[in-house]
């Protein structure tokens, strides 16, 4: 995924064990509403069929991001689906944790 704006210096900061780290400043990134790419119709069973919801760019979600379901999101190798009460953070790494909601 694509870095969000780096502060200062070009140069990462090392890990101690070598890795590259750069530090961001993640205050102006967009909400998640602004994060969506468009909407189609998927098919929820919980909500008695095809239903109209918002589709999400994995790549455009910065951390801290929180997404509620139902709702996509599309990468180039798979789609998350979140439904009904189900929620995905994006982590300070960019994945993503998703809380499935209890049946």
């Amino acid at each position: 995924p694509p870095h969000p704006e780096v502060l200062g210096e070009a140069e990462p900061r090392r890990t101690q064990d070598g890795r590259a780290c750069f530090e961001a400043d993640l205050r102006s990134a967009p909400q998640h509403e602004e994060r969506r790419v468009s909407s189609r119709p998927a098919y929820f069973p919980t909500l008695g069929g095809m239903v109209e919801c918002p589709v999400y760019a994995r790549a455009e979600l910065a951390p801290g991001m929180r997404i509620e379901g139902p709702a996509l999101i599309e990468e180039a190798e798979s789609t998350t689906l979140l439904d009904v009460g189900d929620v995905a953070t994006v982590q300070p790494d960019f994945a993503l944790l998703a809380e499935i909601a209890a049946s």
